[in-house]
């Protein structure tokens, strides 16, 4: 990573500009409406070389009244961030609670480890790590992953089917062993003969079943060192099972059609979107090589419990079809608003399938919503109610426990007609009953300062957002 890794709030093209250029203090962003807009950033360096490490403040030149701030971020009781301010005086103490700061400071600690994987995996299999998220359900698990990597012991991935198995299987791989260990991928159901799977496992000796006809080594012999993802790991046999749990007890495997036993060295990570206690419980799968198994645990969460990650993963599988094929397409608003209401119950293999179809569908320039309307499950539909509440809870959310303003989350992308007015009164519907019917009560809540209580009832009664 050149110079920073960063973090901006409003996602505008406008707030990586200035970003960019922070440091040359660069233009600062106007809404629509002329007034000044704070910012809030993330970098892994101190970009304000004239503020002093403690927290000091920058006057803004081009901006009477305006500062940049600085503020050192722990994590795990290092210094790992620090979070710049943009803004008023007034503003910037308003803003820079010690939650909000942590909370940026983690996603900042995330994108800097995010950059460091994303190199290690172009380096070891010359592919991106779509490992794309900015959410705080996939932060927690990677923080759990990281915890776990250097461990010899066994990791179980479980998760809904399409979440991503594989990719936090790799994703362990590069925080835990060396690049130049070996990595090897292995679906536990794409064999329904015994035989095959032991001898792709476990290797075989020549003439050990017909077609053997020379020795062979397994997956597990030619991972020795490095690591073997088992995916599907439910489908074994039971035969196989006891095989894999004689491997783990004792670090040791026989090939097909040997007598001889020898010791190797690889760490297992294996997945499943079954329920495995159901499993055991009807003797379809062993209790100990579960529990052995089962030693560090990790849960997958489901694309709809990552609402913020959809528009990262979408921009992610469109931007390597552009650059595969030479195109520069983009999705419009209308698709874009559908594709983040709807739930995906094929998790990221649903949305990265959702943007093949879209890509090949489409014109030269843009993925419009009648070119991927047919890939969407009709239950669960964007357009559906279902949809728009979930919309409109991820932004309250953003209000509530983000402690972003009404301004930034629901008025800009209501004048960019990325959210529809129906959505901006379910919001202010929600508001008015946690604040028991009042307007001015309501202003905390959206985190709207008190002098902007006559801007806010003019902005509701001039766009018709009253409920």
């Amino acid at each position: 990573m050149d110079r920073f890794v960063w973090q901006e709030v409003a996602k505008t093209a406008a707030d990586i500009r200035l970003l960019c250029q922070l440091k040359d203090c660069g233009v600062v962003k106007l809404d629509r409406d002329g007034r000044w807009t704070p910012h809030f950033f993330v970098s892994n360096k101190p970009l304000l070389p004239d503020a002093d490490a403690e927290g000091g403040v920058m006057r803004d030149p081009r901006a009477t009244g305006w500062f940049y701030r600085l503020i050192p971020v722990t994590f795990e009781d290092e210094v790992r961030a620090w979070v710049i301010g943009h803004g008023t005086a007034s503003a910037l103490h308003r803003e820079t609670t010690r939650a909000r700061m942590q909370k940026l400071a983690l996603q900042a600690w995330f994108l800097t480890l995010l950059d460091e994987l994303k190199v290690s995996a172009a380096a070891k299999w010359n592919e991106p790590l779509s490992l794309m998220a900015c959410d705080q359900p996939v932060i927690d698990t990677l923080k759990q992953l990281k915890r776990f990597a250097h461990s010899r012991l066994p990791i179980f991935l479980t998760g809904e089917s399409g979440v991503g198995k594989e990719v936090f299987s790799k994703t362990c791989f590069l925080l835990g062993m060396d690049l130049e260990a070996p990595f090897y991928s292995f679906n536990c159901a794409q064999f329904f003969d015994d035989t095959l799977t032991i001898s792709e496992l476990f290797g075989h000796k020549k003439g050990s079943f017909t077609g053997a006809a020379e020795d062979r080594k397994g997956i597990f012999d030619i991972a020795d060192g490095g690591m073997v993802f088992l995916d599907e790991i439910g489908e074994l046999s039971m035969q196989v099972q006891k095989m894999l749990l004689r491997f783990i007890d004792q670090h040791e495997i026989k090939p097909l059609g040997s007598s001889h036993p020898h010791k190797i060295d690889v760490r297992i990570v294996s997945a499943t979107n079954r329920n495995m206690e159901e499993m055991v419980e009807a003797g379809k799968f062993r209790e100990d090589l579960f529990y052995r198994l089962n030693s560090l645990h990790i849960k997958i969460p489901p694309l709809r419990d990552r609402g913020r990650d959809i528009n990262l993963l979408l921009r992610f599988y469109l931007d390597q079809l552009n650059h595969k094929y030479d195109f520069s397409k983009r999705f419009s608003r209308e698709a874009l608003t559908a594709l983040n209401g709807y739930t995906f119950p094929g998790n990221v293999r649903e949305l990265k399938n959702i943007v093949e179809t879209g890509f090949w569908s489409s014109g030269p320039t843009t993925i419009e919503w009648d070119h991927i309307r047919g890939k969407l499950r009709k239950e669960t539909a964007a357009k559906s109610e279902i949809g728009k509440l979930r919309g409109v809870a991820r932004l309250m959310g953003n209000m509530f426990e983000e402690g972003l303003s009404y301004w930034s989350v629901v008025k800009e992308p209501f004048m960019n007609r990325d959210i529809k007015r129906s959505e901006v009164k379910a919001i202010i519907r929600r508001g008015l009953e946690r604040s028991g019917g009042s307007y001015k009560k309501m202003l905390p809540l959206f985190n709207i300062p008190d002098r902007d209580y006559k801007k806010f009832v003019d902005h509701l009664r001039l766009y018709d957002l009253r409920p």
